[in-house]
């Protein structure tokens, strides 16, 4: 959804206006009194219905060496002298409810002190409420243009006439109606970004990775992640959603990272999410950027995928005579939804603000209860002040550290958050977070948002290699492993500890084969020879707290070959904390050889007249080329005749 800004104008540019307009009237011959009438109001009246009218937007300039972005906005400055100003805002002097603009964009207004889309709110039904309810209770108040997002959650206009606080009351007053609230707008923080070429060497590059700055990255080194890399380095069945700005879709550090077939743009709809800010490029880098290709930078996860999710709006401001991030609870909740139904393992939400958006925390919930882990930024001012959605129960909030484990000077703090993460801090910004950025390029910045992705990298590469890991147990060993700082234990500033990829990897059980493959999301151990015996196998595996074992229907097996359908555990005493099914080549069928069923089963697939379980589809792909055509029965079928093994 489109946004625009309907801020009201200071003082000093209040006078500079009316100052430029008299110059104006008398270079044209008009009399300063004539004008008067036309003056606009004083800068403490009530703010005007209408905001001034829109320029259109200036080419833009060649980047600058120093890159500042917009202003922090009421949801990303300090919360506590931010209420305060809040408090003093009356339902009579808010800004009046606008009309849509004749471009389709919205204005944003202020509601109790907090900026929203003007003329929406959001309305969110029980979910047992039928539809026919919901269209009675909707048509009770006069909803205009109702518009279901997600399970029962709607936007809908305001009524002529109507406030938002109001026509909450009158929508909250209805039967079934869970909650409403104003459809929310969050800004990105005010970001300053120093390319990378401006700066000194930094000191020597730890580990193998070729990449160009990799002595720039002290975080990978802080978290131990070079160590943790001779374990795993990612793998891309992994998906982390990046809801954001976008990203540079032909960065060279990020192509072939990028999901492209799963990424959306939730708010213009275009098939696009081609970054036009530079944030969500940053984000996205930190992530996954790729490792040891000779070039820029490398990720946390640097083999993982990543779900590219717009979720912001960049619209130039008249007023501030700049371009401003938006995005709104809407456009975030849907991007959410979006996430979990494309199968997202990890979200990550480098974004917040200081009001309660339960819609939002409707969607993180249904987003842990489908599985999916979801890391989010403390924010950037310092305070203790409850920020959304980082300190909701089912998100891992993560504050920022600088080099040397310190806190971050801007970072917010309290019980609520659960660990820290290397996110930038000083004034040099070879203490800042170096990473991927717009054209190509790379770029230091810090702030929380840049520690959120760091923990969601760490979290990725913990998937990897467990991704039956629930989310709670991917928190008790993401926390039971972070390094202690501050006082012992959790504590306000630091919560569990400053993260570490390598103690994360060690205290997550997995099992990892040295012959043979694994596709992680789909739980397989795939490429088994035919006549593989059970011995062998357990003795390729290599096994992380806990004891591997053959089952097959759930029986323990010792001794014989292995067939398609069993599985390898990783139990630990009566808690199965890893499971495989194994997939052997050629053995369709599953009687653990290789007969006419094996070719007969395959072809019937093909001719969609039969269902193969996913271990008899990847035990059908002997030819590894991932998918199923005629060259892997006529691979089977020489086999069986001796002409060719497999």
């Amino acid at each position: 959804m489109k946004i625009k800004s309907d801020r009201t104008i200071s003082a000093a540019r209040v006078l500079a206006l009316i100052l430029a307009l008299l110059l104006a009237l008398a270079a044209m011959g008009i009399s300063p009194g004539a004008a008067r009438a036309e003056e606009p109001a004083a800068a403490d009246a009530a703010p005007s219905e209408t905001p001034p009218e829109a320029a259109a937007p200036p080419e833009p300039e060649p980047e600058p060496e120093i890159i500042s972005e917009p202003e922090p906005e009421p949801d990303e400055t300090n919360a506590e002298s931010f209420a305060a100003g809040a408090a003093a805002l009356s339902e009579a002097a808010m800004l009046p409810e606008p009309e849509k603009a004749e471009d389709g964009s919205l204005t944003v207004t202020m509601v109790n002190g907090r900026p929203c889309v003007a003329g929406e709110v959001l309305v969110q039904f029980r979910r047992s409420a039928s539809r026919a309810a919901v269209k009675a209770a909707l048509a009770a108040v006069d909803a205009e243009d109702p518009e279901e997002i997600a399970n029962n959650l709607h936007v809908v206009e305001v009524p002529e006439g109507e406030t938002i606080p109001g026509y909450i009351e009158t929508l909250e007053s209805q039967p079934d109606v869970l909650f409403a609230q104003p459809n929310y707008v969050y800004y990105l923080p005010e970001t300053k970004y120093v390319p990378v070429s401006s700066l000194p060497e930094g000191r020597s590059p730890m580990g193998v990775p070729n990449d160009e700055h990799l002595s720039k990255q002290w975080h990978l080194d802080k978290i131990d992640a070079f160590s943790a890399w001779n374990t795993t380095m990612g793998d891309s069945g992994v998906r982390v959603a990046v809801l954001d700005t976008g990203v540079d879709l032909t960065h060279p550090d990020l192509v072939g990272r990028i999901d492209l077939a799963r990424s959306k743009d939730v708010v213009d709809n275009d098939g696009s999410v081609q970054d036009d800010d530079g944030h969500g490029t940053h984000v996205a880098g930190i992530i996954a950027a790729t490792a040891n290709n000779g070039i820029g930078v490398a990720g946390v996860a640097p083999g993982v995928s990543l779900m590219i999710v717009d979720v912001f709006y960049k619209e130039y401001d008249p007023i501030e005579e700049e371009f401003v991030s938006l995005a709104s609870t809407e456009d975030i909740v849907v991007g959410i939804y979006y996430a979990i139904e494309n199968g997202a393992d990890v979200i990550n939400l480098s974004l917040g603000g200081y009001y309660e958006d339960k819609a939002e925390e409707e969607a993180v919930n249904k987003a842990v209860a489908a599985g999916v882990v979801v890391v989010a930024a403390a924010g950037n001012e310092d305070t203790s002040a409850t920020v959304y959605p980082g300190d909701l129960e089912g998100v891992i909030c993560v504050t920022a550290t600088g080099p040397d484990d310190e806190r971050a000077s801007y970072s917010n703090f309290g019980p609520a958050k659960d660990i820290a993460a290397p996110g930038g801090n000083g004034d040099d910004p070879l203490g800042w977070i170096l990473s991927t950025f717009l054209g190509g390029k790379y770029a230091f910045t810090l702030g929380t948002s840049m520690a959120a992705p760091v923990v969601s990298g760490v979290i990725a590469l913990m998937l990897s290699l467990n991704y039956n890991l629930t989310v709670d147990e991917v928190k008790d060993y993401l926390y039971s492993s972070a390094v202690d700082l501050g006082d012992p234990g959790k504590d306000d500033y630091f919560g569990h500890g400053r993260v570490s990829a390598d103690a994360a990897i060690a205290a997550t059980p997995y099992i990892k084969s040295t012959s043979y493959s694994i596709d992680r999301r789909n739980s397989i151990l795939c490429n088994v020879p035919i006549g593989t015996a059970v011995s062998s196998l357990l003795a390729d595996l290599i096994v992380n707290n806990g004891t591997a074992e053959i089952y097959k229907n759930n029986d323990k097996v010792t001794s014989g070959n292995l067939s398609t359908g069993m599985s390898v555990r990783l139990t630990n005493g009566s808690i199965i904390e890893d499971d495989l099914t194994i997939a052997v080549k050629g053995d369709v069928s599953g009687d653990g050889g290789l007969s006419i069923a094996d070719y007969t089963l395959l072809r019937i697939y093909l001719l969609n007249m039969y269902a193969l379980s996913p271990a008899a589809v990847a035990a059908s792909d002997v030819n590894s080329d991932g998918r199923l055509d005629v060259a892997d029965y006529t691979s089977i079928k020489l086999a069986l005749l001796k002409v060719k093994p497999l």
